[in-house]
């Protein structure tokens, strides 16, 4: 859909669009890191981004949809499957669904009378997953309401937020659990977890700042920076990221890592090595002495600072005492149970107490099943298996078909590349985590799917 030319990015109209996108991203950082359905933030969140959106559509200008086609049919899908689960149905329907046997049979016992019912066995919390979507609806959709440079300027408030996130942090580690600097009432207290609740999301989102750092370094000419101060700054803030992945405790996280700055640094190589690349080996040098400067100083502050927690986690880590371990055939049985259609989005809490042995009862709870492909097809059944798959799909047909492509737009290329990987960290993090359960995540997701949809195009032409 088309309202004007593509010099519009920068007009007037087109510079608040810009200015209300980043908003509604600062709004997800200080707001977006749990995945509760009763924070705080929510109350300001969701309807914030809700009016961005009206905003945002309702300014003239170009909406390149085409870029984001794919990822946006894919999540309006979802949308409508999870408004389907909370249509009532009659009782003779809802009663031969798979799942529903212990509580046909309490009903019985209670005398309450066959009602039609939802095919959520949790509506409340069905109804906080569907709108749980406006962010990830806001996000692609104002994605493509930008010009393709306004698209690229994202990176560094992405980049900034993930510093100021390490900044929170320092400041928790110092201020012990009682610091102000934890911004979520349950958390993980006395961990490292930023502008998260969850040690293992902030990871994530250093994880994910390492390949951006590279990118960023890449595109020196667009912040102003001078060359050597650019990749400089780049090392160090890598390094202090590296660092902070040990301190963080995240096992998970601190395995991406290692996947993450091997493609930084093949990203890095490969910008140096480029046509643009003058004297490759006078920065490769100074890319080298400033990393070594950093790595030494930053081991020295290790040491100092005995926060090596997911090493030693690695290290004494006993699978079978991990309650995620001992709980893998309870979750796979309650797959079994509700397919084909599953329980109903975010019910996955009262349905395990339901099926929890009291043998494993601990004062913690279990509220998710730390494998999202797991709880996708407990409370999603086979229709969400397959939006998923529908989306695994389009990235690795769009990932590939970009490693093959020789693009005349370097830069669009470079930043869809960094979008796949963006993604295959998230994919490869819900395997042991619920990331794109908080709302940052879920908008930097929908981020990377721009810029891999721009790039390929969603498979047919280039954004304009």
């Amino acid at each position: 859909m088309s309202r004007s030319g593509s010099n519009f990015a920068w007009t007037a109209p087109g510079r608040l669009r810009f200015l209300i996108f980043i908003v509604f991203l600062c709004l997800c950082f200080l707001g977006g890191g749990g995945s509760r359905e009763d924070i705080f933030s929510l109350l300001y969140l969701r309807p914030a981004a809700a009016f961005c959106l009206a905003a945002l559509l309702a300014l003239p200008g170009r909406i390149d949809l085409a870029v984001i086609r794919t990822p946006l049919y894919l999540l309006a899908g979802l949308a409508f499957w999870i408004a389907l689960q909370l249509v009532p149905l009659p009782p003779a329907i809802w009663t031969a669904l798979p799942g529903r046997e212990h509580l046909v049979a309490g009903a019985s016992v209670l005398g309450v009378p066959p009602a039609w019912r939802p095919l959520s066995l949790s509506p409340d919390l069905t109804l906080n997953s569907l709108a749980a979507t406006i962010i990830p609806f806001t996000a692609l959709i104002g994605f493509a309401t930008l010009g393709p440079d306004q698209r690229r300027r994202l990176l560094p408030w992405l980049l900034g937020g993930a510093v100021v996130s390490m900044l929170f942090i320092i400041a928790q580690l110092a201020g012990g659990p009682d610091s102000p600097f934890y911004l979520y009432r349950v958390t993980n207290e006395g961990a490292a977890v930023g502008l998260f609740a969850n040690r293992n999301h902030e990871a994530f989102l250093l994880v994910m700042a390492l390949p951006m750092l590279a990118l960023w370094a890449s595109q020196h000419r667009r912040t102003g920076l001078r060359t050597p101060l650019a990749l400089g700054l780049a090392s160090a803030i890598a390094i202090l990221f590296v660092l902070m992945l040990l301190v963080i405790g995240s096992r998970a996280g601190l395995v991406l890592g290692v996947m993450a700055a091997v493609w930084s640094i093949y990203q890095f190589r490969q910008f140096l090595a480029g046509p643009h690349a003058k004297g490759a080996g006078h920065w490769k040098a100074l890319a080298i002495a400033v990393g070594a400067t950093a790595i030494v100083g930053s081991l020295a502050a290790f040491i100092a600072f005995t926060r090596a927690e997911a090493l030693q986690r690695l290290l004494n880590v006993q699978l079978e005492q991990e309650s995620r371990i001992e709980f893998l055939p309870i979750l796979l049985r309650m797959v079994g149970d509700y397919l084909p259609l599953g329980s109903g989005f975010g019910s996955f809490d009262p349905m395990f107490r339901i099926v929890e042995p009291d043998a494993l009862l601990a004062p913690t709870y279990f509220n998710h099943a730390h494998n999202d492909l797991i709880e996708l097809a407990i409370t999603g059944g086979i229709p969400a298996l397959l939006l998923l798959a529908g989306f695994v799909f389009w990235w690795g047909v769009n990932s590939f078909s970009l490693l093959r492509a020789k693009s005349a737009d370097v830069e669009s290329r470079r930043f869809g590349l960094l979008g796949a990987v963006v993604i295959l960290v998230l994919l490869l993090a819900s395997v042991a985590d619920y990331p794109l359960r908080t709302p940052l995540l879920a908008a930097v997701l929908a981020i990377a799917c721009g810029w891999l949809g721009a790039a390929r195009g969603d498979g047919r032409g280039a954004a304009a």
